[in-house]
């Protein structure tokens, strides 16, 4: 009898050992599955997003310290990184966006005190608006309105300024865009544009009203669909209620711009194929209108 009880307590024994294994066992696997959900928790940054933030106005410093948050290093063509460049992005930001692991920026220098002398910093001179300009025989032939010209052979043709339209819904247009971050299709009637160009490079002239930037522009692809006699262009959506609609950044094409006048650039395009394509301006959707943006289009033949 007392070597069964004892056999008997052996088991027990055994046992508990076993539900102490098993149960710290269960402990530790629960402990790794719960620091999983914190890694994914990283958030990823985008260059839409990124290209948001600096048309918002946020401060490089935050935008950089999102990048380096993000830890996500993109890898971009020179391609991209100019179409960024023309965008207003800044090159420390495209330095973080592709090696979010580098150091944070230098602190700003911090204010000398009271009853110090500055020293001042010499810096370089900012850009004479008014020249000297390169000697350009076309300036003299352009009209005066601010606009985008295109010269073919010896004429100066008007490149017309479109509004591009939400995509059709239920028989008639989105009433407001409606925010969230999604795709948003942009449609701009007319199969065609009217001013096409022949071989590419093609050079243009853009004149600038008095509150517009030459950053504010830049070269876009449409995509033309035949059937309907359209032609497409997709948004970003504003994850912000009120906030504009951005363009994605693999719809953008490089372009050299060079001062030829007070607020008039010579505009030439890198090497484009068959196609229609705009010189969309930035920042020029009307939500509360239902319009995704404003731009000068063209084709190529």
């Amino acid at each position: 009898m007392f070597g069964y009880r004892c056999k008997s307590l052996k088991q027990l024994s055994s046992l508990a050992i076993a539900i102490a294994v098993f149960c710290i066992a269960l402990a530790l696997s629960s402990g790794l599955n719960s620091a999983k959900p914190a890694a994914a928790m990283q958030t990823s940054i985008k260059l839409d997003d990124v290209i948001r933030m600096v048309k918002a106005g946020d401060m490089e410093d935050d935008i950089v310290a999102k990048i380096r948050a993000a830890k996500h290093p993109l890898e971009l063509t020179n391609d991209e990184r100019n179409a960024l460049q023309q965008m207003g992005v800044s090159n420390t930001i495209i330095k973080y966006l592709l090696n979010p692991d580098l150091a944070p920026p230098a602190p700003p220098t911090p204010p000398a005190p009271p009853g110090a002398v500055a020293v001042p910093v010499p810096r370089e001179p900012p850009p004479d608006p008014s020249g000297p300009f390169p000697d350009d025989p076309i300036v003299a032939r352009l009209p005066r309105p601010p606009g985008v010209y295109f010269l073919k052979g010896t004429d100066i043709l008007t490149v017309d300024i479109k509004s591009i339209l939400p995509e059709p819904q239920g028989g008639g247009f989105f009433s407001k865009i409606v925010p969230g971050g999604g795709k948003v299709v942009g449609v701009l009637p007319g199969a065609a544009a009217q001013v096409q160009v022949g071989m590419t490079p093609a050079l243009f002239y853009l004149r600038l009203a008095e509150n517009m930037k030459v950053e504010d522009f830049v070269l876009v692809s449409l995509n033309a669909v035949t059937k309907s006699k359209r032609r497409e262009l997709e948004f970003i959506a504003s994850k912000e209620k009120g906030g504009k609609p951005t363009v994605k950044i693999d719809s953008i094409h490089p372009t050299e711009r060079v001062a030829v006048g007070p607020r008039l650039f010579k505009v030439t395009t890198g090497k484009l194929g068959k196609g229609e394509f705009m010189f969309y301006l930035v920042g020029s959707a009307d939500p509360g209108n239902s319009i995704l943006g404003k731009g000068y289009d063209f084709g190529a033949k």
